[in-house]
């Protein structure tokens, strides 16, 4: 277990060099900016089945503009951009872009987004797009947080808290789980998330996990609010993503481990 803490230090470093960047060109990659650009596949033909994501975090914003300024988006692909907006409290709301909307703009409310690119089985003639974000709405001051996307098996299981002195700030933290940033395609595969540990029992509710899933439709889905947790596993299954925000209000000793990988059996257990 050392060592998978010691990856994951690497990880966030990791993700401290790519903040100062403006542009994101790889699923999975994530920034810190208060503007800036994700690029992606513009001018390639992208694959099938796609559900390749990217976490955007402005400071002292309450809401995040984005702007789809070049397109080769196949009209296939409908809806093919989703973006969830999380504030301190936790999802705020889902905006799409792309064919058939003719609306090229959504101010997305929180500090935080997940960008979430999906295509159909039926694509393979798009070529990609250029989405630019700012932050927007007046000063105020945000709460920290790590974000992660995992788009393989290769850190699983995932110890919480991250760092020796992740419990002494509140935090908003956001997660991301895929399969190679593709949803599963062949029949009786599911994605499978499990996660355990303790966290402050209700009434209170101050630390909390709220897990989504995102498969083919456009909205995602929140599968559970957890935030009365003593050891017990709560397992969640998916053809596609899983999106986690985790709450940390600070000084609280919730502790948890987040496991995930494929199923391949799991429509004939």
């Amino acid at each position: 277990m050392k060592s998978v803490k010691f990856t994951l230090l690497v990880i966030l470093s990791f993700v401290a060099a790519i903040s100062g960047q403006e542009t994101l060109r790889e699923c999975g990659q994530i920034i810190s900016a208060n503007s800036g650009t994700i690029e992606y596949k513009l001018g390639e033909t992208y694959d099938k089945f796609e559900a390749c994501a990217f976490i955007v975090r402005v400071q002292n914003f309450s809401y995040i503009k984005f702007t789809l300024e070049e397109s080769g988006i196949s009209g296939r692909d409908r809806n093919a951009i989703t973006i969830m907006g999380f504030n301190e409290n936790n999802h705020t709301a889902t905006y799409t872009l792309g064919p058939p909307n003719t609306e090229l703009e959504a101010e997305v409310k929180g500090s935080i987004a997940v960008v979430i690119f999906r295509s159909w089985s039926i694509s393979g003639f798009g070529k990609g797009f250029r989405l630019g974000f700012e932050g927007i709405g007046g000063s105020l001051e945000t709460i920290p947080g790590f974000d992660m996307v995992f788009n393989n098996e290769k850190f699983s299981p995932l110890e919480i808290p991250f760092s020796n002195n992740f419990t002494n700030v509140a935090s908003t933290n956001l997660m991301v789980f895929t399969n190679e940033a593709h949803m599963m395609t062949e029949v009786g595969d599911v994605f499978t998330m499990n996660l355990s540990g303790h966290v402050m029992e209700d009434p209170y509710c101050w630390d909390f996990f709220s897990v989504y899933s995102f498969t083919y439709v456009t909205s995602p889905v929140l599968e559970q609010t957890i935030c009365d947790m003593n050891t017990a596993t709560t397992e969640f299954h998916t053809p596609g993503i899983f999106i986690v925000f985790f709450r940390n209000y600070g000084g609280r000793f919730t502790s948890a481990t987040v496991e995930w990988g494929i199923d391949y059996e799991y429509y004939t257990d």
